[in-house]
């Protein structure tokens, strides 16, 4: 009795038992039924039938339960990591199986851009040029030529003014400041003072005169020495130029050369070489044997003589302008800085050479 009522105690109490204590219960209750002392009241056969359903129902509830509170509160469990067996054999798996070759994929070319239609220019039919009057030939020649002298102008350079560096000029300018009429006769006047002047009175006004006269050489010599030696080179050359150019002549038939025109004076400037019968002449002519004699006349007997000459006596004339030559190369490439320039030889001197 005792056993019985034990079992019935279990039988009760298995529907209020949590899920993981069921297997324990139906391990008593298989004990229970299998002893030979309750198998004789026909407990085993029932015993388990009816556990059995018991157990079933409360098993399927509970479990609905819980998958219902672990989806609402309970966190959401992580996957475990895979073990390096796993990994491996998913590599093995992966290396076996067999890689798809890719399609190949044709590489989209870009489309050319399209040309724009360029409008074909129009051509502008060519104006006729009206052929220039005689008068607009003759302007169009003056005009070049004055832009050629005001670029030698330019190029000629202007000294600074002087002073007068005489007693005249002394005298002349004062006179011709204070006095009153006509220029004409305040010169007229200021000469017959010049005429009477004492002595005392030309000393006064030549002393003035040496004193300009220095005052003069001296900014003059400054004034040549602002510029390089090149720049008065080609001053002295495009005064040259100008004077060929504007051929300005006094009365008396010679160059009048003006203010701007007269060659400036720089003991910079390069000596230029002479020729071998300028040497054989001045040789001549130092010698005293034209002494008395007309500078024209000695020159034609001169240039006789270098004409008769023997190439063994002119030689060393020959040798001495080839020295002078060298020498002038020398310098100018020194002063100027750069070679001088290639000259062809004149008529004067090859006639004179041979």
């Amino acid at each position: 009795m005792l056993r019985c009522a034990a079992v019935t105690r279990v039988a009760g109490a298995a529907s209020k038992t949590p899920i993981h204590d069921v297997s324990q219960l139906t391990r008593a209750l298989h004990h229970l039924a299998i002893t030979p002392s309750l198998a004789q009241y026909g407990f085993r056969a029932s015993l388990t039938k009816s556990f059995a359903r018991t157990l079933a129902t409360e098993a399927v509830q509970t479990t609905v339960v819980e998958t219902k509170v672990a989806k609402v509160g309970r966190p959401a469990t992580k996957p475990r990591a895979k073990t390096a067996a796993a990994k491996k054999s998913t590599t093995t798996k992966k290396s076996t199986t067999k890689a798809k070759p890719k399609k190949k994929v044709a590489a989209k070319t870009k489309a050319a851009p399209k040309k724009r239609k360029v409008a074909a220019k129009k051509v502008l039919p060519k104006r006729k040029v009206k052929a220039r009057s005689e008068r607009q030939k003759t302007l169009a020649v003056k005009k070049k030529e004055r832009d050629a002298i005001k670029a030698l102008r330019e190029t000629a350079l202007i000294e600074p003014k002087r002073g007068p560096d005489n007693a005249w000029m002394v005298f002349m300018s004062e006179a011709t400041k204070e006095g009153t009429g006509a220029v004409t006769t305040r010169v007229k006047e200021a000469a017959a003072k010049f005429k009477a002047f004492t002595p005392a009175e030309l000393e006064h006004y030549n002393h003035i005169a040496y004193s300009n006269k220095d005052t003069n050489e001296a900014e003059y010599r400054a004034w040549i020495n602002k510029h390089t030696a090149e720049q008065i080179r080609l001053a002295n050359s495009a005064r040259k130029t100008l004077q060929r150019r504007l051929k300005v002549k006094s009365p008396k038939g010679g160059k009048k050369f003006g203010r701007g025109l007269s060659p400036l004076k720089d003991e910079r400037q390069i000596r230029g070489p002479s020729s071998a019968y300028l040497k054989f002449s001045t040789e001549r002519q130092k010698s005293g044997d034209f002494k008395h004699i007309k500078l024209g006349e000695a020159s034609t007997l001169i240039s006789k003589e270098w004409k008769e000459a023997s190439p063994a006596e002119k030689k060393a004339y020959t040798d001495l302008q080839a020295a002078d030559k060298a020498r002038y190369a020398r310098e100018y490439k020194a002063t100027y800085g750069h070679p001088p320039p290639s000259r062809t030889p004149s008529k004067a001197s090859s006639t004179t050479s041979t």
